[in-house]
């Protein structure tokens, strides 16, 4: 399990990242861009994007960074005094939890004895925690350096990898997972753009808001709820405590009552005006679905589980539904209906990558040869109805 994780992040990187360029690839192709000359032109553009992003954000982010970290010590003991002061006026023993020595040494444990033994262990936490933070942050730079690197081959290589899936495909499957998996590539590149165009415009209007209450740390607070704003449902939790625990302390009860209002604005806008807009209906699950989704991921795959529960929760509907509907239904005019964009197999307006040839179809070119049949036997029963009618007038 271990090596499953160490492998699994720069993968489900590199496909999200397939999500999100090909379809411009493909565009450049038809224009008559060879695909290698246009991943890489598409790879440029995107960098200068996110440079330009980063020399624009990380000015300010590195000086409120910097000041939280100079007021890392003030700030610490702003929150003991908020911690014992509220548990003074709910009448609540820190003793009895555990928290007893919160604000300073505990009761009978004398300076001179236990000094040593208290430099020790603060120096073993502090190496640990070095050694832990310096492992994670090795392992996060080289997911983000072989992402790219796994993108861009595949990018490239995208029809010869589609060509050889059909190849090897069984004729007689053909013409029903065809659909099924445009149908998956909809909904998944449909989820992943949407969805941090939606993170980006919420952590616009977070560090908006927190600047206009007056929020100290405003960009760095507002950046984490729009980057937590990529995983549907925990966002707003996370954007909105950190930033009531910050104005609690900083500014008292007012003041995280104003960053809790400011970011219920920023949900609420999200929630009714940019979401539905944005996502439309990519993925179609209840919420009470994709909680459920959520919790299965973090407790498979921690934070990167998170952010694939959903659209593989949204896979899950799809096969089901498709079994449902031809197996229990006998429903076949339900394979021939695809809609959207997948970014993979099709996209809008366009003919699939996948040569018509190599597909076992009727003459309509889109539908599958069950649905053919169907349609041919509705039309048979129609004409022996009419028959039967004219028979009797």
């Amino acid at each position: 399990m271990a090596y499953l994780r160490a492998v699994f992040p720069p993968i489900a990187l590199a496909l999200i990242l397939i999500f999100l360029l090909n379809p411009m690839v493909n565009r450049l192709e038809r224009r008559g861009v060879r695909r290698g000359f246009g991943t890489a032109l598409i790879y440029l553009v995107f960098i200068g994007v996110v440079a330009i992003g980063l020399s624009v954000l990380v000015p300010p982010l590195v000086d409120q960074v910097n000041d939280l970290v100079d007021r890392g010590p003030e700030i610490q003991e702003d929150a003991i005094t908020a911690v014992e002061d509220l548990a003074v006026r709910l009448n609540i023993d820190l003793e009895a939890i555990g928290l007893g020595g919160l604000s300073g040494q505990p009761e009978g444990q004398t300076q001179d004895s236990d000094s040593l033994s208290f430099i020790e262990d603060w120096g073993g936490q502090l190496f640990a925690g070095a050694g832990r933070f310096a492992t994670g942050a090795f392992h996060v730079v080289l997911n983000f350096i072989l992402a790219p690197v796994f993108a861009a081959y595949l990018l490239i290589d995208l029809p010869k990898i589609q060509k050889a899936g059909l190849h090897y495909m069984p004729p007689r499957f053909r013409d029903e997972l065809l659909p099924v998996i445009e149908r998956i590539g909809n909904t998944v590149g449909a989820f992943f753009r949407g969805q941090l165009l939606v993170a980006a415009i919420v952590g616009l209007m977070s560090c908006l808001a927190f600047l206009i209450i007056g929020l100290p740390f405003w960009l760095p607070i507002g950046l984490l709820a729009g980057f937590f704003n990529i995983i549907p449902l925990v966002g707003p939790f996370v954007g909105g405590a950190a930033a009531v625990v910050v104005g609690g302390i900083e500014g008292g009860l007012p003041l995280a009552i104003k960053a809790a209002l400011a970011m219920l604005v920023v949900q609420q806008i999200d929630n009714h005006f940019i979401s539905p807009k944005v996502m439309g209906w990519a993925v179609r699950l209840h919420p009470v679905a994709v909680m459920i989704a959520l919790l299965l991921g973090a407790s498979l795959g921690g934070i990167w589980g998170m952010l694939l529960a959903v659209p593989m929760m949204g896979v899950a509907k799809i096969l089901f539904v498709h079994f449902y509907e031809t197996r229990v239904l006998g429903n076949w005019e339900y394979v021939g209906v695809v809609t959207g964009d997948s970014g993979v197999v099709k996209e809008v307006g366009e003919k699939s990558e996948i040569p018509e040839a190599d597909l076992a179809s009727d003459a309509k070119g889109r539908l599958p040869a069950k649905l053919a049949k169907a349609e041919k036997a509705a039309k048979a029963e129609r004409l022996v109805e009419d028959l039967k009618e004219a028979k009797g007038s």
